[in-house]
């Protein structure tokens, strides 16, 4: 890995984002409010750590097991999305001094042994760059790290033209006019208080089936740029698994090259073409198909004409969640129109000759993305079909009882081919987690087809 310029960095969560701990009997007292929370109306299982001595050492044996097993000297503690601080156990000392003082002092806590042992420690800035008062106390060697995952064009779709989409991601708790500037305002506020960070753009795979290529795109133009202009110190491509890893790995292939490009040299590839470096550098495809086919999958999203952040019509009509629900169904003739792009991908994936290593299983990942893709069609087809009052979006609960027979006949074998693709590249840690997110759907399907 070090002959290809290559670092393996220790990623370790230590404050938010810990329910797979705080769901276990033996680390239940840990949490800042062990009976969950409600957010966007939903109650969600505890996922933060209360901030005591006792849950840092707890966090920090955790990092210490991770980066045991890396020679790096850079690590991430995460500690991003602390949902739960000061709405539990915290609650007094946040009234007190405030959740900015409180998140970074247990933040600083958690870096320090790693400082003082020569590490460079790089954690989200999402809390700490709402608190400007707390900027001249980051400790030499520590990196917040920006990150924002949808584009300023899409934003501004959204939140200017106060989409219901936008309301809802507010009900969330989002500052959406914070959200609207993209990294620019963070990047000033960071740069100006003289602290050195990074960017981090996503790859917008996850939540999508297919991926978001255009907002990747717009996404990581935006994080190179603010960069640039800020001096930030580094650029975070991220891709996460929210809803499990449903998408396959190949479709954050030409985001990853992209995002490669422009943050080594933004200007000589502003307007790269991503499917030609595809084909040409990365699958060997000598029919030039396969880069062409993951650019207009990953442009699906925006045929739908229901405009969502951090997702795409497609994988909310799979994975369906009462916080963040579908704001509208995609037209009849949207629908039409990506059926036949799938319909037209699928024949170009079957023409495709990939000579890369790993090409024929891009090509099956990728026949088996589509084949979801067309299965959430039918689903939004079904749901369309139901007459509804003006203006409500009916889930797949009321979809009519034969329908839903028909769709949960072809569940199965979709779930079984996520399997076999998942463990051609995967450990099975995860599998069986990320397969049950389709459950809400099944059971859904389940009630529409004994009404």
């Amino acid at each position: 890995m070090d002959a290809a310029g290559i670092e393996l960095v220790a990623n370790q969560n230590t404050f938010g984002h810990l329910e797979r701990f705080l769901r276990h009997p033996r680390h239940a007292h840990r949490a800042e409010n062990p009976e969950g929370f409600e957010r966007g109306g939903v109650h969600r299982p505890p996922s933060t750590l209360e901030p005591t001595d006792d849950n840092a050492a707890f966090a920090t044996a955790l990092v210490a097991e991770a980066t045991r097993e890396v020679r790096s000297r850079r690590l991430n503690i995460g500690a991003d999305e602390p949902f739960e601080l000061g709405r539990g156990r915290s609650a007094e000392r946040v009234a007190e001094q405030g959740v900015g003082e409180v998140y970074f002092s247990f933040v600083t806590r958690l870096m320090a042994p790693w400082l003082e042992a020569g590490y460079t420690v790089e954690f989200w800035a999402d809390v700490f760059a709402e608190h400007p008062e707390l900027m001249d106390r980051v400790p030499p060697g520590a990196v917040p790290v920006v990150w924002q995952y949808d584009g300023p064009r899409l934003l501004s779709e959204v939140i200017d033209g106060d989409m219901p989409e936008a309301r809802t991601w507010q009900r969330l708790g989002a500052d959406l006019d914070n959200l609207r500037e993209g990294f620019r305002s963070r990047g000033k506020l960071l740069s100006e208080a003289g602290v050195p960070f990074w960017v981090a753009p996503g790859a917008s795979n996850w939540n999508s089936l297919l991926g978001r290529i255009d907002n990747a795109v717009d996404n990581m133009l935006d994080a190179a740029e603010t960069g640039r202009e800020n001096a930030a110190q580094g650029f975070l491509l991220t891709s996460w698994g929210d809803h499990g890893h449903w998408d396959a790995p190949s479709v954050a292939y030409g985001p990853v090259v992209f995002g490669g490009a422009v943050s080594w040299s933004l200007e000589a590839n502003r307007d790269l073409d991503i499917a030609a470096v595809l084909d040409d550098h990365v699958l060997l495809d000598e029919a030039r198909l396969t880069g062409g086919v993951l650019m207009r999958l990953g442009r699906v999203h925006r045929d739908l004409g229901v405009p969502l952040l951090n997702g795409s019509p497609i994988a909310r009509a799979l994975f369906p969640d009462p916080a963040v629900p579908l704001p509208a169904l995609p037209a009849p003739e949207a629908l039409d129109r990506v059926a036949v792009t799938l319909a037209a991908c699928r024949d170009d994936l079957a023409a495709a000759d990939p000579a890369a290593a790993d090409g024929d299983l891009v090509r099956r990942e990728l026949h088996h993305a589509v084949a979801l893709a067309q299965f959430a069609l039918d689903v939004l087809r079904a749901r369309a079909a139901v007459t509804a009052d003006a203006g409500s979006v009916p889930d797949a609960d009321a979809i009519d009882p034969a329908t839903a027979r028909r769709l949960l006949r072809r569940i199965e074998p979709l779930l079984a081919e996520q399997r076999a693709c998942w463990l051609l590249r995967s450990r099975p840690g995860g599998l069986d987690d990320s397969v049950r997110e389709l459950d809400r759907l099944r059971h859904q399907l389940t009630a529409a087809a004994h009404a």
